[in-house]
């Protein structure tokens, strides 16, 4: 199909094993701001981003914030 797909690996900086938690976390916090995303990967800890047919330069620079505000929120 047409469309968008992105997914980006977690991992644990100290020792680069997945961060299934932290995936998690991101996923709930995306959703709290208005963007729907899910897990995927053996061990569940790519966010997966497929954004909607229409998605705008301005609905992507949108979602950069969110996706910049969570992972600072989640790395304090």
């Amino acid at each position: 199909g047409h469309g968008l797909f992105i997914g980006v690996e977690l991992v644990k900086p100290a020792n680069g094993e997945p961060a299934t938690d932290l995936a998690k976390q991101v996923i709930n916090r995306l959703k709290d701001k208005g963007f729907l995303t899910s897990n995927a990967g053996a061990f569940g800890n790519v966010v997966k981003i497929r954004p909607p047919l229409p998605f705008s330069q301005a609905d992507a620079a949108e979602f950069l914030v969110a996706w910049d505000e969570t992972i600072a929120e989640l790395a304090a």
